[in-house]
């Protein structure tokens, strides 16, 4: 199950739930997995609520942060062109155009 990510590294939890089995004959279920409170933790959910709400707003949003990361992967991407070979003032003129 993952959660929302902590100082940007992602968080996964594991969740250990109990089995028991029933040894009756008539039983139509052999194995019973504990079940836990709705709002803690749904069943067979791959999600923690909180990050179930957030991606659903992601989806429905009208807003877009794409150009904002169109902008970060251009300057990845000059950045790694770059690497070993210029200076702060190379880098600027590479990205205002300015000299």
């Amino acid at each position: 199950m993952t959660d929302l990510p902590l100082s940007g590294r992602i968080v996964q939890l594991l969740v250990i739930a109990r089995r028991f089995r029933c040894d009756a004959v008539l039983c139509g279920r052999q194995i019973f997995t504990e079940r836990f409170a709705e709002e803690v933790l749904a069943p067979s959910a791959r999600r923690t609520a909180r990050k179930e709400s957030i991606v659903r707003a992601a989806i429905t949003s009208p807003w877009s942060n794409g150009q904002t990361e169109g902008q970060i992967t251009r300057l990845k991407l000059v950045r790694r062109q770059m690497y070993g070979r210029g200076n702060i003032d190379l880098l600027q003129a590479r990205l205002i155009g300015a000299e």
